[in-house]
C-alpha cells in the first residue's frame, strides 16, 4: 500500500497514478485521504496524475479534490495498451482535468513549467522560448 511507501518518500520525490481507482491508493476505505498522505505533501512529497488504463477514476479524483489535494503535475502513461483509449493522449488527459474544474491555464502549467520542476529541468524546459528546446 501507498501509506506504508510513504514514510520513505523525501521532498522532491514524486507520487504518480494520484487517482487511481486500485486498492492502496491515496484513500481509505471510507473515501478519506490517509493522514500520512496529507503529512507526505506538507513534507514536499510531490503529486502527480499519471493517468494509465485505470489511474485516472473521476470518482476518486473528486474525492481527492474535494480534500483539496491536487496535482503538481500531469502525465501519462502513455503506453500501446492504453493509446486507443482510455488515455489516447496527453491533451486528452488535460481535458479530463479541465472537466474536474481546473482551467486552461492551471493544465497547461501542470503539464509544462510544472513537469519540468518535477523532472528538476528548469533551465531547458518548461517554457516556450526561440531556440529553446523546452
Amino acid at each position: 500500500m501507498l501509506v506504508d511507501v510513504l514514510k520513505y518518500l523525501r521532498a522532491g520525490d514524486i507520487v504518480t497514478h494520484m487517482f487511481t481507482v486500485h486498492p492502496g491508493g491515496l484513500l481509505d476505505p471510507n473515501g478519506k485521504l490517509w493522514p500520512q498522505v496529507r503529512d507526505a505533501k506538507e513534507s514536499g512529497v510531490l503529486m502527480d496524475v499519471g493517468h494509465g488504463l485505470h489511474n485516472l477514476n473521476f470518482d476518486v479524483a473528486r474525492k481527492v479534490l474535494d480534500q483539496e489535494l491536487f496535482p503538481d503535475g500531469v502525465s501519462t502513461d502513455g503506453h500501446r495498451g492504453n493509446r486507443a483509449g482510455p488515455v489516447y493522449d496527453l491533451p486528452t488527459t488535460m481535458a479530463k482535468l479541465m472537466a474536474l474544474g481546473f482551467s486552461l491555464n492551471q493544465v497547461v502549467e501542470m503539464a509544462t513549467v510544472n513537469a519540468a520542476k518535477l523532472l528538476g529541468r528548469t533551465a531547458e524546459l518548461g517554457f516556450i522560448r526561440v531556440g529553446s528546446s523546452g
